[in-house]
């Protein structure tokens, strides 16, 4: 393993555990009922990783709202920030039915000496890895509207797909 590898693996334990359990995942990190699951889950699950691997919970949140496009519910998990390219700043599941759930990850990106750190937006489905190409500015905000835009265009198309199992 390497330093930080805790950040990484944690993006795709989510991802498969919306996927796989909408209904449980909802329920387990709703920030209604309470508002620090994430960060304890965040530390239980350090646990299993060696000491240099682990990323400290500081800056974890969770947010939800019922305001997607055509009533989904929407669940924003704020990861601790990135430090390495490909570590989410956040994952985002939406509930399309009580079954159906979709998750997006904005990651950081390469760094280029012109533009400095840059984001990357993707998504994690059952089959593989999209990749929706270069992401927003990495505030919840901005990477709420992207989700919304994708989830609303029937038309909108990945960039390129990585076909992996995640379910």
């Amino acid at each position: 393993m390497k330093p930080r590898a805790q950040a990484f693996h944690m993006k795709y334990l989510l991802a498969k555990f919306a996927l796989e359990s909408p209904s449980d995942f909802f329920g387990t990190l709703d920030s209604n009922v309470d508002d620090r699951s994430f960060s304890r889950l965040w530390a239980d699950c350090g646990e299993e990783f060696e000491p240099v691997e682990r990323v400290e919970n500081t800056g974890t949140s969770v947010w939800r709202s019922l305001t997607a496009p055509g009533g989904f519910e929407i669940l924003i998990l704020t990861f601790p920030t990135p430090e390495d390219t490909g570590e989410a700043y956040y994952v985002g599941a939406v509930r399309m039915s009580e079954s159906e759930c979709r998750v997006f990850c904005l990651e950081r990106s390469a760094a280029s000496s012109e533009t400095g750190d840059s984001t990357m937006m993707a998504e994690l489905a059952p089959h593989g890895r999209m990749n929706w190409g270069a992401g927003p500015n990495p505030t919840r905000e901005e990477f709420v509207a992207r989700v919304k835009a994708i989830i609303s265009d029937p038309t909108a198309t990945p960039l390129s797909f990585l076909p992996i199992r995640l379910v």
